[in-house]
């Protein structure tokens, strides 16, 4: 039996590498995740960007979508407030470190789309959530397909802390 493993295990090594595969980065999602009825970004969440940042130095990242969502806690309207609110402050953020706006789009969905289903008034961690996916282009950017809700109205204030 010992034998039989030892030739097993020279035949095993003797077998070529496989090729290393391309390197690419994926597109995301990057996913930052909130407090109960937080829109603050918080240190683990900033560092998360941050490294987002060192991928667009990198030059993997130009355009960003990004989408804001909410656990089913509070009210309807609530939940679009609080997942708006998310969704913008990512977008500031982005701005502040150097991306363009205009390379910026936001979405927020309330309690649309969770990650983990659950009924209505549960406080569900994995759900209040901004998810941010990024292109080199504009063109092959791709936001999550998950969610089939339409996103929240977009005519919203270029940020909800203006006006």
């Amino acid at each position: 039996m010992a034998l039989l493993l030892a030739a097993l295990a020279i035949t095993a090594c003797a077998q070529p590498a496989p090729p290393l595969l391309e390197s690419r980065v994926p597109p995301g999602p990057f996913s930052l995740f909130y407090e109960y009825g937080g829109d603050e970004l918080g240190e683990h969440n900033r560092r998360l960007l941050a490294n987002l940042m060192e991928l667009r130095r990198a030059g993997h990242a130009n355009f960003f979508f990004v989408e804001g969502y909410s656990d089913t806690a509070d009210t309807d309207q609530q939940s679009v407030d609080v997942s708006r609110r998310r969704a913008w402050k990512v977008h500031d953020y982005l701005v502040e470190a150097g991306v363009p706006s205009e390379a910026i789009t936001v979405r927020y969905y309330g309690e649309a789309c969770p990650l983990v289903e659950t009924v209505d008034g549960v406080r569900e961690p994995q759900n209040r959530r901004v998810q941010i996916w990024f292109s080199e282009s504009r063109e092959t950017l791709r936001r999550s397909e998950h969610c089939a809700a339409p996103p929240s109205p977009t005519s919203a204030p270029a940020s909800p802390f203006a006006a």
